[in-house]
């Protein structure tokens, strides 16, 4: 099973899941209308072993509304933001709960494979 993270509007991230789909069942979590719990995003987070700075949506308009641009914050910190505003979050994200890929590496997502 795969997990796509998304928004409905997105055309990347409905590009990632058409993709993904090809080959695979997949689950999709909007991740405006219900962003991912603190402890998903810290599972990914640790999957992906990058710490949360690939996470973080910083070339969407909403950081900038909202005045993100410039500022510090921890990874906890960053944490509560991402979980609590998924316009903050990169997308897409897809994960085989083993694997994290986040945007669009159309070679990564042909590629990525179910987990049991």
């Amino acid at each position: 099973m795969i997990t796509v993270y998304g928004y409905g509007k997105c055309s990347t991230c409905r590009k990632a899941k058409s993709i993904v789909e090809i080959n695979h069942s997949v689950v999709i979590k909007d991740i405006v209308s219900e962003p991912p719990s603190s402890e998903e995003l810290r599972k990914l987070v640790a999957l992906r072993g990058e710490g949360v700075e690939p996470f973080i949506n910083r070339r969407g308009t909403h950081f900038r509304e909202k005045g993100f641009v410039g500022k510090k914050y921890s990874d906890d910190e960053w944490i509560s933001l991402l979980s609590s505003d998924g316009f903050l979050i990169k997308r897409p994200i897809v994960t085989n709960g083993e694997d994290v890929i986040i945007g669009l590496d159309e070679s990564a997502l042909r590629s990525i494979r179910s987990k049991p």
